[in-house]
């Protein structure tokens, strides 16, 4: 019995998935050290690129920040918790979910990190993701918008 509860949380841990990590699923509060700093994304309606268009109602956003300090090396989500219960954060998609013609705005860390941004189109369509690594001052940002392509800065 010990082996078979032994293995099953190698199982866990070991999941590509990456998402049954809390730090994955659970907002990551408060962020360090953010003076003035912030990722700013525009959301934009229609994306195209030479061939076609796509209309887009809205997305789901995740963004993580890389944690320092930690032999994990983990990456934290830091998306807005938008005062969702535990219950809807651990299962549901709310805190994932953004409407389009808008502009995302999360406060970030000051110092070099790295962030990963997953994007798709909800409910069904394309999957993008973005690492950046950056070196932010005080009173940085790092801004991606661009009407017609989600990341390209």
């Amino acid at each position: 019995m010990k082996s078979k509860i032994t293995l099953l949380i190698l199982l866990i841990f070991s999941n590509c998935y990456g998402n049954i990590f809390y730090w994955r699923r659970l907002p990551y509060y408060p962020i360090q050290n953010s003076e003035g700093n912030y990722l700013k994304i525009y959301l934009p309606s229609e994306l195209k690129n030479s061939r076609e268009r796509m209309q887009v109602e809205s997305y789901l956003i995740y963004i993580f920040q890389e944690e320092k300090d930690n032999v994990l090396k983990r990456r934290l989500l830091i998306n807005n918790d938008r005062k969702l219960g535990f219950n809807t954060l651990w299962t549901g998609l709310k805190q994932f979910h953004f409407k389009t013609d808008c502009q995302l705005i999360l406060p970030i860390s000051k110092g070099e990190y790295t962030y990963e941004i997953k994007a798709n189109k909800y409910p069904d369509g394309f999957f993008s993701n973005l690492l950046i690594t950056q070196n932010l001052e005080e009173n940085q940002s790092i801004v991606l918008y661009n009407r017609t392509s989600l990341f390209e800065t």
